[in-house]
């Protein structure tokens, strides 16, 4: 990519369909949100990650310090990825989302959830090429994926939106452009032990 964006990865949530915690699970090498993290920032993407549920362990996997606010955010100098402790991650994914928007810095932001290991860095630079839409999403197999990219003022819109609007709801309103996508990684995520074992 030509540009810099931000990249949102929520992973608040305590995986109870799982029944393991994802971001922790082994994937290649590392683990789930390693592998996440890594394809985002080999695309040149500065990585924001939100957690909640187990923090601490999430902080433990990336050797982070938790003491920085979005103030710090902020300021150059910070080696990716960020780690911020959304407030309102039991609400489910969109709160989490939410509380990192004021972290933005970049014009446009991608949000990709942390359990999807399949998504390739290629993906993030395919879909910022496309750069006069203000959202675009990968589609495969008529079912809509991620990353989404967005125009930054589409965090102002989620924001302001009432309360418990889905995002996805938002983004329809707001014409997403979708781009028909050629593997499924942008479209499997790992709900389950059986997805675990599938895709692994």
């Amino acid at each position: 990519m030509k540009k810099i964006y931000d990249c949102l990865i929520p992973v608040g949530g305590c995986s109870s369909r799982m029944g393991e915690w994802k971001p922790a699970l082994n994937w290649g090498s590392g683990t789930v949100i390693e592998r996440v993290v890594s394809e985002a920032k080999k695309a040149g993407c500065r990585v924001i990650v939100l957690g909640g549920y187990n923090f601490s362990r999430l902080e433990a996997i990336f050797e982070r310090n938790s003491g920085l606010t979005r103030e710090d955010v902020a300021e150059e100098g910070y080696a990716m990825p960020i780690l911020l402790k959304a407030v309102d991650w039991e609400l489910g994914m969109d709160a989490t989302i939410r509380s990192g928007l004021d972290a933005l810095r970049s014009d446009r932001f991608f949000i990709v959830p942390g359990d999807m290991p399949l998504i390739r860095s290629d993906d993030y630079i395919r879909l910022a090429s496309f750069e006069s839409r203000p959202i675009v999403r990968p589609v495969f197999g008529g079912k809509p994926g991620h990353p989404v990219l967005l125009d930054r003022s589409m965090a102002e819109v989620i924001k302001t939106a009432a309360s418990g609007t889905p995002i996805r709801e938002l983004m329809h309103e707001n014409r997403t452009f979708p781009v028909l996508w050629g593997h499924g990684g942008v479209v499997w995520d790992l709900d389950s032990a059986e997805d675990y074992a599938k895709f692994r």
